[in-house]
């Protein structure tokens, strides 16, 4: 993982004041491919994570992340939900927000 983003995820952590469990993070080219990652995903240079958020957390982790300048990615599937942070930037500079379809 990237020293500099691993430092960030926990300066989330603390501003979240909840453990943050990571379900995905630093990926090769090939488990990126196989669980259908983006093909210059940020977890393949180790800049990204997924963070598994309870119903009633997943509002503080986009809030805080966002505030942060994150990269953020919403997934909700059933009452399966994770976040994606990641430390990767638009060409204009600014971070994205999306939702997986």
């Amino acid at each position: 993982m990237n020293e500099d983003f691993m430092m960030k995820l926990q300066q989330l952590r603390d501003s979240c004041n909840f453990p943050l469990h990571v379900n995905s993070g630093f990926r090769c080219k090939k488990k990126n491919i196989d669980c259908g990652g983006h093909e210059n995903s940020a977890h393949l240079t180790g800049e990204g994570a997924d963070l598994r958020c309870e119903r009633n957390q997943a509002r503080t982790v986009i809030q805080k992340a966002i505030e942060m300048g994150f990269s953020v990615g919403i997934q909700q599937k059933g009452t399966s939900r994770f976040v994606h942070v990641d430390s990767k930037l638009r060409s204009s500079g600014n971070p994205n927000l999306w939702s997986y379809a």
